[in-house]
């Protein structure tokens, strides 16, 4: 998941994006969105952008490289 967020560049991603690209269901992604989060490896870039339903979406953007082996 990490890898995609760092691959989107300066576009980031919603979870709705993360979940299509990556086939996951939203009860998986979240809490691994959330670690990374926590983990100081993504942050919300405050901007939005729809989801599949028309909602409003935080993007998340990529921070730092984590050290090899620390992958979560």
């Amino acid at each position: 998941m990490l890898g995609f967020i760092k691959e989107r560049n300066h576009d980031g991603a919603t979870d709705n994006e993360i979940q299509r690209a990556l086939l996951m269901s939203g009860n998986t992604e979240r809490p691994r969105r959330i670690e990374l989060l926590r983990m100081g490896c993504i942050m919300a870039s405050g901007q939005t952008r729809p989801t599949s339903k028309g909602r409003q979406a935080a993007v998340w953007m990529y921070v730092i490289d984590m050290p090899e082996g620390a992958r979560p």
